[in-house]
This record gives structure tokens, C-alpha cells and sequence, in this order.
């Protein structure tokens, strides 16, 4: 990321001279009035920090090998750094087991890969939702083996004019600095927003041996990193078109009641959950093939219909989108986090209809009535 940051930011200090504002975090240019008239702003960042990023005109991408990027974290010492609220004796024992056990590892490897790929997918999905897609997404695979095509790219992506963007001399300036910031990055980081390179050396074979193959015990991980980080692989990003939302928590989401998902079947068709966790969710026992009104993956309603220790699922408590049609494999993942709408909890099953107040992508029709239970 800092790659193509840089990039872009010699091409614009090119074109605006003192009229350039650059720097870390990524929030609504015109949040500060004073820029919008008279500054081009370039901004580095892994997310964006802002949900409304609407007003920013351009956004580039940079992807690289999926097996390195989580290799550097690990050297970066990022590594099983989420301990998930334990106390600071407990959070640094489960810290030293995680480097060294080779299970936690594993996890960590995926929780890296998964962390990454919804950093991608929050991006993307805001700019297609923005109707402002992402405008290039640099290879930095392609970028080593040619930078001067790929610093080409960068600037007509960014609107440079074709007579400027296919100048030798320019490209080749461009090249020179950004290799000098890649060269020394120090002292000054906060300028460069770049680190010392993790080459892909002796070093990082030995300090992440086994980290491919724990990388392809997910097949959501595994799909991504065969694809080189591609956002068309992206599990999380198909995820938000899907559900039309990011898997955002609003402080309202947080006081309505949650129930947390167990485990998938049907490869994610069917959500897991406890019994007993169910009945303290729905507010009683009752609830079996009943559709529902629910919040997740950033959707404000989207109805499911649960059973009650189902054979469906294996004996256990169940349920998936309704109708039938709409449910797919990867719906659900464990972990995933379901909020009752507590505006309309509860949908009669003879009153489910065309004419539903639920959100008009999840509306049923009359063939989707009590067959649909099953």
C-alpha cells in the first residue's frame, strides 16, 4: 500500500506543486472546508476510517502475494496480538503458547488472512456502493518485475495525461524516488509511510515455515491466495453485495439481543445456534419454523427462519434466509453475530406475503408460504 501511495503522490506533487496535501488516514476531504478548493489530497490508509468516503474521487489499490503479506506481519510482530479482552497475564501467556503451538498458529494464520481480506472488501464495497469503483489495484508481483509500466498505469488511472504518463524521463523520475524511499524509509516513517521491506529471504522461509499450508486449511483463505488477493475472490466482499452492508456494529445494534452463531452446515447454508441460547434470544421457547426479523452482516432486515434441534442440521438448533431461494452455501459463518429487530421481531407465517414490511430485497410470495419449511 505504501508502494502505490507514494507513486500516486509524486504524480500529483507533479502536476499541484504547493497545492498538495498528503498523509496517513484516509476521513472526508471536506470535513476541512479549507481543502476543497484549493488542495489535492492523497491519503494512505489500510481502511477507511470514515464511512462516508463518497466525496474522495479516486481510489487506487495495491495487492500482493497473500503468503508474504502475512509472513511480514508475523516478522512485523503482529502476531497473536488479539486476545479477545483476556487480562494482561492471561493475553501474554496465550501470546507465547499461540508462537509456538502449532493449532494456534494455524488459527492465527487464518484470522491474519481473513483480517486481511475484509480490509480489501470494506473498501470495494463502499466504492461500488458509492458507484465510484476502485479505479486500479496494483500487483506489487508485476510492480517488481516492471515498475515503469506499472507507475505508468498509476498515472493514467489518476487522470495524468497520456503524453506525460508515457514520458521516459518522468517515469523514469517517478522510479528513481519512490526506490529511494523504498532504500531509506527511516528516520523519517511518518513521512514516508514506509518500514523496512521484509525481503522475501532465508529469513521469512524460516520464521513462517508451515504458514502456506495453514494458510490453505481455510478454502476461503485458499481461494484468495491462489487468486493473488483478488477482490474477485474475495469471500467477504461477495459477502456485503450479497447482504447489501458492511458488518458494521452501531451502538444500537450493540443493546439489541444477539445471538452468536455456533457453527454452519450445508457449507454455510444453515446457521448453527444452541437451543437454549435460542429461547433467550427469541424471548421464548416458541419459536420453531417461525421467520423472523434480524440484523447481520450490516443488513438492517433480513428475515430467517429457524428450527428447533432439527434433523435438517443434524439434531442441533438451526436456521437460513427465507425464502429457500434466497439461501446459499457461505451465508453463515461461526462467529457471525445475529441482532433481533426489536421493531418487528416476529413474522406470522400465514401473514408472510408480498406485502411484508421487511425489507423489499428479502419479500416472499405466496410459494414461499409453509412448504418452505424444511
Amino acid at each position: 500500500m505504501s508502494t502505490v501511495f507514494n507513486i500516486a503522490r509524486l504524480w500529483t506533487a507533479l502536476a499541484s506543486g504547493e497545492g498538495l496535501v498528503a498523509g496517513p488516514a484516509c476521513f472526508n476531504p471536506f470535513a476541512t472546508k479549507s481543502y476543497a478548493t484549493r488542495c489535492s489530497l492523497v491519503c494512505h490508509d489500510s481502511r477507511a476510517h470514515n464511512k462516508d468516503i463518497s466525496d474522495i474521487d479516486l481510489v487506487i489499490t495495491s495487492s500482493q502475494n497473500v503468503w508474504e503479506a502475512v509472513c511480514t506481519r508475523k516478522l512485523s510482530d503482529l502476531w497473536c496480538r488479539e486476545t479477545g479482552g483476556l487480562g494482561k497475564e492471561q493475553a501474554q501467556d496465550f501470546t507465547r503458547r499461540c508462537r509456538v503451538d502449532e493449532e494456534l498458529s494455524k488459527a492465527e494464520a487464518v484470522r491474519q488472512c481473513r483480517s486481511l481480506m475484509y480490509q480489501q472488501a470494506e473498501i470495494y464495497y463502499q466504492r461500488q456502493r458509492d458507484k465510484k469503483p476502485v479505479v486500479f489495484d496494483l500487483s506489487l508481483d508485476e510492480y517488481s518485475r516492471d515498475p515503469i509500466s506499472q507507475i505508468s498505469r498509476v498515472g493514467k488511472a489518476m487522470g495524468v495525461c497520456t503524453s506525460a504518463a508515457e514520458n521516459t524521463a518522468l517515469l523514469q523520475f517517478v522510479d528513481m524516488n519512490v526506490k529511494q524511499l523504498q532504500v531509506r524509509p527511516a528516520p523519517e516513517v511518518s513521512m514516508t509511510r514506509l518500514h523496512d521491506l521484509q525481503p522475501n529471504s532465508a529469513k521469512m522461509t524460516a520464521a513462517c515455515t508451515g504458514l502456506d499450508k495453514w494458510l490453505q486449511s481455510d478454502e476461503h483463505c485458499a481461494a484468495w491466495v491462489e487468486s493473488n488477493s483478488s477482490a474477485a475472490s474475495n469471500l467477504y466482499l461477495r459477502q456485503m453485495t450479497k447482504f447489501g452492508g458492511l458488518d458494521g456494529i452501531t451502538d444500537n445494534v450493540k443493546k439489541q439481543p444477539t445471538l452468536r452463531v455456533t457453527g454452519a452446515a450445508e457449507n454455510g447454508k444453515y446457521f448453527l445456534f444452541n437451543a437454549d441460547k435460542g429461547d433467550s434470544f427469541f424471548g421464548s421457547s416458541s419459536w420453531d419454523k417461525r421467520v423472523f426479523v434480524v440484523r447481520s452482516k450490516g443488513a438492517s432486515s433480513l428475515l430467517v427462519v429457524v428450527f428447533r434441534e432439527s434433523k435438517l442440521c443434524g439434531d442441533t438448533s438451526c436456521g437460513r434466509l427465507y425464502p429457500s431461494s434466497l439461501a446459499e452455501p457461505n451465508d453463515w459463518f461461526q462467529g457471525d453475530l445475529i441482532y433481533l429487530d426489536l421493531q418487528t421481531p416476529t413474522i406470522d407465517v400465514c401473514g408472510v406475503s408480498d406485502t411484508t414490511t421487511a425489507h423489499s430485497r428479502w419479500r416472499q410470495t405466496s410459494e414461499d408460504m409453509p412448504g418452505d419449511f424444511q
